[in-house]
């Protein structure tokens, strides 16, 4: 018994940790005030994924009981608490946003289960549920699902020259780049490459913000060059653009960059073609 409580305590600890590297605050309260988005949509999740869901989390919990109404009560909040956030946002949400929304389920499930097997079963359905644990409300449980990385893959050539890429994107790592431009990136881009010595110098460090987050970044860059002068030590510079993306270059440092550059871009050109066709 005593190993039990002790492992339960462990997974509590892991399942809150999303929540240590979110913005303090009010919790909002999703199931007042809603506006008529809210209210429309939340109609239409109710019917068409709630019950599943409901099941899905029940399966989570098995063999202990969780009652229809309680499982209703914790994925209204989730469904709610996820549209009102959207509407706050203005139509978008951000990871952090959204990491707020669901700390409060991750909280509830911890604090209601009996056994570390139903926070390990609880991060499955999360992630996209199974045939056991099925869950129709995977969009609102999986933060990435909400806002893809931009994913790069460097060929066998750039490899065997010693390049390799490192994107960061918890919120804890990406948090640390948000003073930069005054929005928080939702992906940071390290470009690294092993020099002769063998250890890896940063070459280029990418950060990409939401579309809708561009005019602040460029005004904000904007800002700071003209503060610096003509020469400013701050060279930041747009490096790539998608219907969904921005991505500003920061650091370029050493020679011989002109070319992963280019690679770069060219593979982020053929996969929003990819992306349009589907």
């Amino acid at each position: 018994m005593k190993t039990t409580c002790l492992v339960l305590v462990a997974c509590v600890g892991s399942l809150c940790l999303a929540e240590d590297a979110i913005d303090g605050g009010p919790e909002p309260k999703p199931l007042e005030k809603r506006d008529p988005y809210s209210i429309r949509a939340g109609a239409f999740y109710e019917k068409s994924y709630l019950p599943g869901a409901i099941k899905g989390l029940q399966a989570v919990f098995a063999p202990q009981e969780l009652s229809d109404e309680k499982a209703k009560e914790m994925l209204l909040e989730l469904v709610y608490g996820f549209l009102g956030q959207l509407h706050k946002e203005g139509g978008e949400i951000s990871r952090r946003g959204h990491a707020r929304v669901l700390a409060r389920l991750d909280k509830e499930v911890a604090a209601l289960a009996d056994d570390p097997k139903v926070l390990k079963n609880y991060e499955a359905w999360k992630g996209g549920g199974s045939k056991e644990f099925r869950n129709p409300l995977q969009f609102l449980t999986r933060i990435e699902f909400q806002a893809r990385p931009m994913r790069l893959k460097l060929n066998a050539e750039l490899k065997e020259h010693g390049w390799s890429v490192e994107s960061l994107e918890s919120l804890t790592a990406t948090g640390d780049y948000g003073d930069r431009f005054g929005v928080e990136p939702y992906q940071v881009l390290k470009v690294l490459r092993r020099e002769k010595e063998g250890a890896k110098s940063l070459r280029l460090l990418i950060l990409v913000y939401r579309l809708r987050d561009s005019a602040k970044v460029f005004r904000t860059m904007d800002a700071r060059q003209a503060r610096a002068g003509r020469d400013p030590a701050d060279k930041a510079t747009l490096f790539w653009r998608t219907d969904r993306h921005v991505a500003v270059l920061v650091e370029n440092r050493g020679p011989g960059n002109d070319h992963v550059k280019e690679w770069i871009k060219r593979q982020w050109t053929d996969a929003t073609r990819t992306y349009a066709d589907r």
